[in-house]
Order: structure tokens, then C-alpha cells, then sequence
């Protein structure tokens, strides 16, 4: 057994000999295989440039990308997939506790030009919509906002510290010429609804205001339902039946018959179910736009 397995064999076998290339046999074929090599590696370069070229043309021709797009080391934020745009948003701010300072400018110098309180009604703490983009100026961030008090419109710098700051997804459009209410996200009506509005004498105010209260009814049994929303729009005549300023509210009715007539005293009116639907999508601070 030993000698058919030899464990120290210095010489080769003859058939083994015999398997051995003559060293200029060898020396041909490591340059045929050096060749071979610079062909392959020069044929997967052309392929990597031919899938790139289609990639491009096909994107500038506006057809999408017919093949992937490799991920290449070094370059941020790049991926593989379509980049997903940003979401519509809007800035909202919120009382933290106590009275919250409006400024003419954004500067502590500047007049103070209201004090908004930490809960203006219902007893939640108060929000204000910002428009634009904030400022950062001298190290402090200022917002400039519409404000949840009257008069209408009323709007001014605050400081950052002062206030906590969140976002909001979702907007309300109320047509007053079609009576209709909409509920948009990412520039989209996710649904609609019809609404009753102002009468002639009392009509609903124009403009873009904000969701300043979400408001669980105390009764849910009278004839505005369960829910509301206070708006940041104000109007006169529905001073006596929501004092001391008269708040426009986009709120419950029981009488769906008035839905699409101009029957209110300023105020929105839903349907009960439509109002539990929209209180339900729309958050605190989302901007109200109402045109005509």
C-alpha cells in the first residue's frame, strides 16, 4: 500500500512529465491568455458604456429608465430608484404656556405688535401658520405668521424660543361659488364635500386662514353635532352666537337640507358624517383657503 501511495516522490511519473509544456510552448500560451483577458475586460467596459448611454438617452427623451442605474461609490444620496420629491408642508408654531410676543420685524427691537395667549379658546394652546420660510438672524430663528386672534389677518414676527415648532400635510379649500369644501394633500383633493355658507347679509369671510382649534362639542346633541373646527378668520355678525369675537368655525349641521345653499350666519356647515371624516384628516395649524 505504501508503494502505491508515495508520500515524498521527487521525480515525476512520465505520463506527468509528458503533460508538461516546453518552455516556449508555455510562454506562448500565457500571451495568448494575457490577450484574451485585455479582449474580455475591453468588451465589458463597451457593455458597461452601451447600458449607461441608454439609461441617459432614455431619461432625456422623458421615457423613464429602461435599465438600473448602478450605484457608484463616493457620490451621496445617489440610489438605484427614482428620488421620491418632498411632500407639501407647512410650518406651524404653537404657544408653549404663556403668552407669546408678535414683533413688527424680525427683531426683539421692533414694536410689539400683539401678544397672542397661550390658549386663545377652548382652552388649547394656541397655533399660528407660518408663512414663508423662517429667518436666522443673529443666531435666533423668526417666523413670520398668521396669528389666531382678531383683527383679521393679523399676522407678525415671532421668535423661535418662544414657540414650538411642527408640520402639517393637509390644506382645506372651500369654493364659495361651487359651495363645496376640499380636503388637498400633496397638491391633490384626496375628497370633497358639499357645504352650506354665508347668507348675503352675513356672507363668509374671504381669504387663507388656519385650523386653530379641533373641537369635541361638550353636547354632541345640538344642532352642530359633535365636531368643529375654529378658524383663524373672524366676522361680526356671529359675534353674539360665538362671543367675544365672532370665530368663524367650519362645523357640523343637523338639517342636511341647507347643504349648498348660502344659510349660514359666516360659519361652514357640513354634514355630521362629512365633518367627522375631514376632523379626523386635518390637523391643527393646516392652512384654510376660502375663495369665491
Amino acid at each position: 500500500m505504501q508503494a502505491d501511495l508515495p508520500e515524498n516522490q521527487s521525480e515525476a511519473s512520465p505520463s506527468q512529465a509528458a503533460d508538461r509544456p516546453a518552455p516556449a510552448e508555455a510562454g506562448a500560451g500565457r500571451r495568448v491568455a494575457r490577450w484574451l483577458t485585455i479582449l474580455l475586460a475591453a468588451f465589458i467596459l463597451a457593455a458597461v458604456a452601451t447600458a449607461g448611454y441608454l439609461v441617459v438617452m432614455a431619461r432625456a427623451n422623458g421615457s423613464g429608465a429602461s435599465l438600473p442605474l448602478a450605484k457608484v461609490p463616493g457620490l451621496p444620496g445617489q440610489s438605484g430608484a427614482p428620488t421620491t420629491p418632498p411632500r407639501q408642508q407647512w410650518i406651524v408654531v404653537c404657544a408653549q404656556g404663556r403668552p407669546v410676543k408678535v414683533y413688527l420685524g424680525p427683531s426683539t427691537s421692533t414694536k410689539v405688535v400683539a401678544r397672542v395667549p397661550a390658549s386663545y379658546a377652548y382652552n388649547v394652546p394656541s397655533v399660528m401658520l407660518v408663512q414663508g420660510e423662517p429667518k436666522v438672524i443673529a443666531g435666533q430663528t423668526w417666523y413670520h405668521a398668521l396669528l389666531p386672534i382678531p383683527p383679521i389677518y393679523s399676522q407678525g414676527w415671532v421668535l423661535g424660543s418662544s414657540v414650538r415648532m411642527y408640520v402639517v400635510y393637509t390644506m382645506i379649500k372651500v369654493d364659495l361659488s361651487a359651495r363645496t369644501l376640499s380636503v388637498i394633500e400633496d397638491q391633490k383633493v384626496i375628497d370633497q364635500f358639499p357645504v352650506a355658507i354665508g347668507r348675503s347679509a352675513t356672507p363668509t369671510p374671504t381669504g387663507t386662514f388656519f385650523v386653530a382649534q379641533k373641537v369635541n362639542a361638550i353636547n354632541p346633541n345640538t344642532i352642530y353635532g359633535p365636531y368643529a373646527l375654529g378658524l383663524s378668520a373672524f366676522a361680526p355678525a356671529l359675534a353674539s352666537l360665538f362671543p367675544p369675537d365672532g370665530q368663524v368655525a367650519i362645523h357640523g349641521w343637523r338639517d342636511p337640507s341647507v347643504i349648498g345653499q348660502a344659510a349660514s350666519h359666516g360659519c361652514i356647515r357640513m354634514k355630521l358624517a362629512d365633518m367627522a371624516w375631514v376632523i379626523m384628516h386635518v390637523s391643527t395649524g393646516s392652512p384654510v383657503v376660502i375663495q369665491r
